[in-house]
């Protein structure tokens, strides 16, 4: 939602309310893996307000950092494991397993890259043009197979699920 710190704070307080919402009528272990998507969505959107108030009002300028390790902690190392991690808790065919097993794994694999990188490399936030840019200083960061890494396990892992209303979680994501 980088349009705005509002957009950002008020995506956060539906998606914690519908997350909230999920986790009181979830029954089993695949229910709640789901159930926390939209909660650590809202974690993540509110890290990102934060970031847009440091970025425009210098009383809020300490936090800035602090808020983009957070958001890109959630946007870039969290989905690809978690993503695959529920949906491998919500399959079934043995199969789907193996493949959302590897998709975990290189999701796990990813997510631990990034956070090296993270680390070790400068990460700069800044708004242009009404969003914000995350400039991170890797060179895995501006390769166009970057995203195909990334899109693997967040987004394969649900179309492979034999659950067929998932793969419209891939869709959306």
């Amino acid at each position: 939602m980088c349009f705005s710190a509002s957009a950002s704070f008020g995506a956060s307080a539906v998606l914690s309310v519908a997350g909230v919402a999920s986790f009181v009528y979830s029954r089993t272990l695949p229910q709640k893996a789901l159930a926390g998507i939209p909660v650590i969505f809202a974690i993540q959107q509110f890290t990102e307000g934060i970031v847009w108030m440091s970025l425009m009002h210098a009383e809020w300028a300490q936090w800035e950092r602090t808020a983009t390790y957070a958001f890109l902690f959630f946007a870039q190392m969290a989905w690809p494991v978690y993503i695959p991690f529920a949906m491998l808790c919500c399959e079934r065919e043995k199969i789907r397993r193996k493949v959302m097993s590897v998709l975990l794994l290189a999701g796990i694999t990813l997510s631990a890259y990034i956070g090296y990188c993270l680390w070790n490399y400068s990460v700069v936030a800044v708004i242009s043009m009404h969003h914000i840019r995350y400039d991170l200083g890797f060179a895995l960061a501006h390769k166009w197979y970057y995203g195909l890494l990334y899109f693997l396990p967040t987004i394969v892992s649900p179309i492979v699920s034999s659950i067929k209303r998932l793969h419209w979680l891939g869709y959306l994501f």
